[in-house]
């Protein structure tokens, strides 16, 4: 109940205190006249909510068999599941072995099925928490209007001055103190998540670097032995999805490099990698 009260003034509980108190004020003014209003769409005493409960119960009890004891008891089976369950009713104490007349105050269907045995009208059983009046009752307390705050009567004590201003080192704090067990609500990353996802970019960048060191001098050979063009077809698409540029035909047959930090290498820089191959090659 409580989280549902502070979302319901989540745009009154950052205002300043008068204006939230007042602003609660008159949505729960507005509220209580709108539920009493609630109670004239019934179609009678008896709430529109419990009726559909009574009336599911009642299309139940159909498929039910009543066995009685001669007095206040009742054994009745219920078949409108594939296992047949058997209850007790005892009419005097209104209870049932399901519990269900006993935790929400209507009838349940095995009860139904025994009072229709006896000729007895099951709406009258119902629970009176349920009944117009009661309801009614719950909201006969009306919230007084306010006049606007400069037509306030002026006091006559002494006016209550507020405390010293410390300003405090970081922002102000807006959001609500979460309880222990209460876990955060997804939908932005953590300071440290956003650590891991940036080093696993990292890793990833060094991975493609390695690649490249690997790939560039077996395309150079390829283009000074003059393999067959389908093998340089198939490296030359794996530099483009790694990030090298194809054969530059105005800089003299050299390979230009671009990795992921914009720098550019020619294929005079084949030299520094670490593996290069020397056989296998033909």
């Amino acid at each position: 109940m409580c989280e549902t009260f502070n979302a319901w003034i989540l745009v009154a509980r950052h205002k300043t205190d008068m204006t939230m108190l007042e602003e609660i004020r008159v949505k729960m003014m507005e509220r209580i006249e709108k539920l009493r209003e609630f109670a004239d769409t019934w179609m009678c005493d008896i709430s529109p909510i419990a009726i559909k409960v009574y009336q599911d119960n009642m299309a139940q009890s159909i498929r039910c068999t009543i066995k009685w004891n001669g007095e206040y008891c009742y054994e009745v089976e219920d078949t409108s599941l594939r296992v047949i369950l058997k209850h007790c009713v005892n009419m005097q104490t209104h209870t049932c072995t399901c519990m269900s007349w006993m935790l929400k105050g209507i009838p349940c269907a095995h009860a139904i099925a025994a009072m229709h045995f006896k000729n007895i009208e099951p709406i009258n059983y119902i629970s009176h928490w349920y009944h117009k009046f009661t309801y009614l009752k719950a909201y006969s307390t009306f919230i007084q209007h306010v006049p606007n705050m400069q037509m306030w009567p002026t006091s006559i004590n002494p006016p209550i001055e507020p405390p010293p201003i410390k300003k405090m080192s970081d922002r102000p704090k807006k959001k609500r103190k979460r309880e222990e067990t209460e876990h955060p609500k997804s939908g932005k990353l953590s300071r440290r998540e956003k650590d891991v996802e940036k080093e696993a970019e990292e890793e990833e960048q060094l991975l493609l670097e390695l690649q490249l060191q690997l790939l560039l001098p077996i395309l150079l050979l390829a283009e000074e032995e003059e393999l067959e063009e389908e093998l340089v077809e198939v490296v030359e698409e794996e530099l483009e999805v790694l990030g090298l540029d194809s054969f530059n035909q105005s800089g003299g047959g050299k390979l230009r490099v671009i990795s992921h930090g914009g720098e550019k290498r020619s294929s005079a820089d084949i030299h520094e990698c670490a593996y290069k191959p020397t056989s296998g090659v033909k």
